[in-house]
């Protein structure tokens, strides 16, 4: 019976592997809802406040009432000096409209390269094409506070472009767990790098909030610079670490390269052909996007809607992106 290069220990390098793809997911996932913690932070919420919020009773008007005994409510507009002592200080002139639409714009960019990126990953190596995807997203991040100071409509083209990249963060990820990880270990594998998602979503919105109340550079556009820096740390992990094949990584042991000879998926040279019919006649297919779209669906709008209605309701800043 052959030996079994253990997976959960210090020496293997498929565990090293699936924590730097785990990395990759968490710093595509960090760059991309960078948005949702600093929007809040950035707009002026006075400047287009909607009616039912402009009409509502002053307080002098509230204080009459309660004195004849008809108080119905209490007063609940919006001021500058309300979102100013709560920790919002933004002053981009974006109208609630745009801003929903900066939201959508990276998941329009995801629908474009979604068919392609599992076969370009394929075809020329998930390790390369993951590498180049996550730069472009460091540099529009890197970028966002210049971008979205100069021009909205520039920063939406950059927002598309993010989506773009981030479409395929997945199929790389799935596809160079399909050659470093044996079928007896796959599913532990993508539990441990899909991680990355959950700990992004769980921990950057209070890494956001903290970082919209630091007087340093006007505060919310360190955001965009301490995920930019974060991707550029696993920028260099990634190099340094991952290959496409184990045959071609330099710092695994001959025991776990000869154990997984034979165990993992061949490096792919040729293109295949992919039976979309098959495909998008499957009820098993339709079963998964629509557990997926449901799934996404909610997180998304929580995502990235929950830290604005807070702000509405003039909720401190570190608090709604706790309960966010």
């Amino acid at each position: 019976m052959q030996w079994t290069p253990p997976l959960w220990s210090w020496r293997s390098m498929r565990l090293k592997i699936a924590i730097c793809i785990g990395f990759a997911l968490y710093s595509a996932v960090s760059m991309r809802s960078s948005l949702s913690m600093g929007i809040v932070c950035m707009v002026n919420s006075t400047a287009f406040a909607k009616e039912e919020f402009v009409d509502l009773p002053s307080e002098e008007e509230v204080e009459n009432a309660a004195r004849h005994g008809i108080v119905d409510g209490c007063p609940a507009h919006i001021d500058e000096n309300t979102t100013a002592a709560v920790g919002y200080n933004g002053h981009l002139m974006w109208p609630p409209g745009r801003q929903t639409m900066l939201f959508s714009a990276n998941y329009y960019g995801a629908l474009v390269t979604m068919l392609v990126s599992g076969t370009m990953a394929d075809k020329f190596g998930p390790t390369r094409i993951l590498m180049v995807a996550i730069s472009i997203l460091i540099l529009l991040t890197l970028a966002a506070p210049t971008l979205a100071e100069f021009n909205y409509w520039v920063y939406y083209g950059s927002r598309v472009l993010l989506g773009m990249c981030e479409g395929f963060v997945i199929p790389c990820a799935n596809s160079l767990g399909g050659r470093w990880f044996p079928p007896n270990e796959k599913s532990s594998m993508a539990a441990l790098y899909t991680s990355g998602n959950q700990i992004a979503a769980g921990s950057s919105g209070l890494i956001g909030a903290w970082l919209c109340k630091v007087p340093f550079l006007g505060g919310w556009p360190v955001i965009f610079y301490m995920f930019g820096l974060i991707g550029i740390i696993w920028f260099v992990t990634w190099t340094c670490v991952v290959s496409d094949h184990p045959s071609e990584n330099r710092w695994i042991r001959s025991e776990e390269k000869e154990y997984l000879e034979g165990r993992v998926a061949k490096r792919n040279t040729k293109g295949t052909s992919i039976p979309w019919s098959k495909i998008l006649r499957s009820r098993e297919v339709h079963a998964c996007l629509f557990c997926n779209f449901t799934f996404s669906f909610m997180v998304s709008i929580n995502q990235n809607f929950l830290p604005l209605y807070f702000k509405v309701g003039s909720m401190n800043l570190f608090p709604s992106f706790y309960y966010s």
